[in-house]
């Protein structure tokens, strides 16, 4: 059984858009301009559904 990782996934910038990402189980979200509050708060909102769900994939 794997191990599950403390970490939590990073928020970064994809260089070619400028946007902010984030890659929950292999997919890559796309929050909104890098640096922003909004983005910031969209981060905030995926990564607590993620935990919520038990770090598996949301059914969009």
């Amino acid at each position: 059984m794997p191990r599950l990782s403390s970490t939590l996934p990073r928020y970064r910038k994809h260089r070619a858009s400028g946007q902010a990402i984030v890659e929950l189980n292999g997919h890559r979200h796309y929050l909104g301009p890098h640096g922003t509050k909004a983005s910031k708060v969209e981060y905030d909102r995926l990564i607590a559904e993620w935990l919520a769900n038990h770090r598996q994939p949301m059914v969009q």
